[in-house]
C-alpha cells in the first residue's frame, strides 16, 4: 500500500466528511478450556440462566435509550433480540449440551449460536435476512460477555475516531456513538440494516462494504470517510487533508442552509410545483423522511417483510406495517409497491431453482399472478392500510397490457371479498421500467391512475448493461439520450390522459437530473429521504422554462457526459448559488472520468 492517499470506495449510507485518527473494532474471545471431569451440570445451567437474565435486563435498558433518543420504532429494532433470549428451543439446545456432552455454558451457547447462524445462512439467499443475522450475534455476544467472555476492544478509546470494522451491531453503534465516534467504515454491511439506518439517524458519516479495510488499516493511522461519495482516504497527504475539509465545511455551511428550506414546498422560481416524497423499505424510515421534509412517500418496498422472516408474512404483520407508516404521513399519500420479489431477492417459499439470467426471470408482477394467493393477501393487508390514511397501490415489472388487467381484477375482487366502502377510491398505477412498457405507455395509460418511472431497471433494461457487473457498468447511464427519450413519450403519453408521473430510483436524487426531469414534464420525484434537501434547493433556484431548455438540448446530445458538461456549464453563467449543492448532491459516474 502507498504511503499516502490510499483510496478505497464502497457503498455510501450516511452522509458527511471526517477526517481523524482510526479505531479498529474488536469484539469478544471465548474461553477455551474445558474440563469435564470438574463440570457441574447445575451451576452451568443456572450461570447460563443468569446469563440471559442480565442481557435481557441490558437490552431492554438499551431499548428505552433508543426509545428516548430516536423514537419507538428504532426502539422496536431490538424485540427480535428480546424474543431471541425468551426463545424456548434455544434454551432446550443449550441445557442438552451441557448435560449431554458437558460442555460449559459458554462454549453450548457459542455451539448452538453458531449453529443457528449457520443454518441461515445455508437456508436463504436474502441479503435482508443475512443482514438481520447481525442482530443474533450481538445478542449472543451479549450472552459471552455475562458468562465470562473477555472484552478485547475499549471502546472508551473510539472517542473522536473513525470506526473500522468488520461489521458492528446496532447495539454497538449506540455504544460507540455514545463516545463520541466521527465515522464509520464497514467491510461488509447492507443498505438495509438496522446499523445503517440507525447511522443515517445519528447523522454519522457511514461508508460499507469497503474490501479489505481491516486488513489495511493499523494503530494511530489517519483516515478520511466521505459518507455521501461513498470514498475512504487511507494516509491522506496534506493537501488531500485540506481539500476534504474544505469540502467539510461546504457541506456542513450547506447544511445549515438546507435545514431552512426543509419545510417549505419545491417551487420554481416561474410557480412550478413539484412533489418530492421519500423511497423507504420499513416503517423507520418515515422519520427520516418526514425530518428531510419529504411530502409523501412515492416508493414504499414491501419486500422487506417477506425477506427478514425468510416465508410471507400474515395479513395482520403486513396490516401493522402498513398502517404505521400511512398514519405518519397522513394527509400526505403513500404510495405501497405490491412485492417485488424474483432477481437477487429470492424467497423460497414461492421460488424454486435457479434462472440463468433472473434479472429477465420470474419476477415482481409475474409472480404475484401465478402465486395469486401471496398477492391477495397483500391486497387485503394494503386495503386495510388505505382505510387509515391516503394510499396508492403501483404494481411492479409491468412490462404488457395483460398485466394490468388481470392485477386490477383481481384488486377489484379482493375489494368485493373484504366489503370495501363503496365510496373509497384506491389510486392504481404502474411502474414504468421496462422498455416496453415506456414503448407501450399510450395504451398503458387509459388503464390506470399514474405512472412512476423506475430509472434504475429503466436504464439497465435500455441499455442492456448489469449495473451490478464491473466490467461493464461504466456504460450505465441514466442521462444517456436513449433513457431520456423514453422517458420523455412515457410523460408524454401519460399527460394525454391526464395522469400524473413520478420518477423513483437515483435518478430522481441526482442534481444533474433533476433539471432534466423538470424540463421533461415530470410531476414527482422520489428519493432516498437525505437527498430531498438538495432537490428542494435546485428545484427553488430553477425555472420551470429553463429547465425545458436544458432537456430539449439534452435529448440531442450524444451521452451523458454532455450533458453533466452542458449543466455545469449553464450554473457556471446563470445559477452560482447551486454550484456547492451539485458537488454535495451529485451522483459518482466513473465514466465521466
Amino acid at each position: 500500500m502507498k504511503s499516502k492517499d490510499a483510496i478505497l470506495r464502497g457503498m455510501p449510507i450516511s452522509p458527511g466528511i471526517a477526517i481523524n485518527k482510526v479505531f479498529a473494532f474488536n469484539r469478544y474471545k471465548l474461553p477455551t478450556r474445558i474440563n469435564k471431569e470438574e463440570l457441574n451440570v447445575d451451576k452451568e445451567m443456572l450461570k447460563l440462566q443468569r446469563a440471559f437474565d442480565e442481557a435481557k435486563k441490558d437490552l431492554e435498558t438499551i431499548r428505552k435509550h433508543i426509545g428516548d433518543m430516536l423514537g419507538d420504532d428504532y426502539s422496536a429494532i431490538l424485540d427480535a433480540q428480546l424474543l431471541f433470549l425468551e426463545d424456548e428451543e434455544l434454551h432446550k439446545a443449550i441445557y442438552k449440551l451441557i448435560e449431554e456432552k458437558k460442555m460449559t455454558a459458554e462454549m453450548a451457547f457459542r455451539t448452538v449460536l453458531k449453529n443457528y447462524l449457520i443454518s441461515i445462512e445455508k437456508q436463504t439467499n436474502s441479503n435482508y435476512l443475512r443482514e438481520r443475522a447481525m442482530d443474533f450475534r450481538d445478542i449472543g455476544m451479549r450472552v459471552v460477555d455475562k458468562l465470562g467472555g473477555i472484552l478485547t476492544s475499549n471502546i472508551k478509546d473510539a472517542k473522536n475516531k473513525i470506526v473500522v470494522a468488520n461489521d458492528v451491531s446496532t447495539t454497538e453503534l449506540l455504544n460507540l456513538a455514545q463516545e463520541g465516534i466521527v465515522g464509520i467504515i464497514l467491510a461488509s454491511g447492507g443498505q438495509t440494516s438496522h446499523t445503517s439506518i440507525v447511522a443515517k439517524a445519528l447523522e454519522i458519516p457511514m461508508v460499507i462494504q469497503v474490501k479489505g479495510i481491516t486488513e489495511l488499516i493499523k494503530s494511530g493511522m489517519t483516515a478520511i470517510i466521505d459518507g455521501k461519495d461513498g470514498i475512504v482516504v487511507l494516509n491522506p497527504s496534506e493537501k488531500t487533508k485540506r481539500q476534504f475539509e474544505k469540502k467539510h465545511k461546504d457541506y456542513i455551511d450547506e447544511l445549515n442552509d438546507l435545514k431552512g428550506i426543509v419545510d417549505l414546498d419545491a417551487i420554481t422560481v416561474d410557480g412550478a410545483k413539484i412533489d418530492l416524497v421519500a423511497n423507504i423499505e420499513m416503517p423507520l424510515e418515515v422519520d427520516i423522511a418526514l425530518h428531510n421534509g419529504a411530502k409523501g412517500i412515492g416508493l414504499y418496498r414491501t419486500e422487506f417483510l417477506y425477506l427478514e422472516k425468510g416465508f410471507p408474512p400474515t395479513i395482520e404483520e403486513m396490516y401493522n406495517d402498513y398502517s404505521s407508516v400511512v398514519k405518519k404521513m397522513s394527509p400526505n399519500s403513500v404510495i405501497i409497491r405490491t412485492i417485488d420479489l424474483g432477481a437477487d431477492k429470492l424467497l423460497h417459499d414461492i421460488y424454486y431453482g435457479k434462472e440463468q439470467n433472473p434479472f429477465l426471470g420470474w419476477r415482481g408482477i409475474r409472480i404475484c399472478l401465478e402465486k395469486e394467493l401471496i398477492f391477495r393477501e397483500q391486497l387485503i393487508a394494503i386495503l386495510k392500510a388505505s382505510l387509515d390514511g391516503e394510499v396508492k397501490i403501483m404494481l411492479p415489472m409491468v412490462s404488457n397490457i395483460e398485466e394490468v388487467i388481470k392485477a386490477k381484477e383481481i384488486i377489484e375482487d379482493v375489494k368485493k371479498e373484504i366489503n370495501y366502502p363503496k365510496d373509497r377510491y384506491v389510486d392504481v398505477g404502474i411502474m414504468i421500467e421496462v422498455p416496453s412498457a415506456a414503448l407501450m405507455s399510450d395504451k398503458l395509460a387509459p388503464l390506470v391512475d399514474f405512472f412512476s418511472i423506475g430509472s434504475n431497471d429503466l436504464t439497465q433494461y435500455t441499455l442492456a448493461v448489469d449495473r451490478g457487473n464491473h466490467k461493464v457498468n461504466y456504460i450505465y447511464d441514466s442521462l444517456h439520450p436513449s433513457v431520456l427519450k423514453l422517458i420523455q413519450m412515457t410523460v408524454e403519453n401519460a399527460h394525454k390522459n391526464n395522469i400524473w408521473v413520478g420518477v423513483c430510483g437515483e435518478m430522481a436524487g441526482d442534481p444533474y437530473a433533476i433539471p432534466i426531469l423538470l424540463g421533461l414534464g415530470v410531476d414527482e420525484l422520489s428519493m432516498t429521504p437525505i437527498s430531498i434537501p438538495v432537490a428542494k434547493k435546485i428545484i427553488r433556484n430553477l425555472s420551470l422554462s429553463e429547465a425545458k431548455i436544458l432537456a430539449n438540448k439534452a435529448l440531442n446530445h450524444r451521452n451523458g457526459k454532455e450533458i453533466r458538461t452542458d449543466i455545469d456549464k449553464e450554473i457556471e453563467e446563470k445559477f452560482i448559488s447551486l454550484k456547492n449543492i451539485f458537488n454535495i448532491g451529485r451522483i459518482n459516474h466513473d465514466n465521466d472520468k
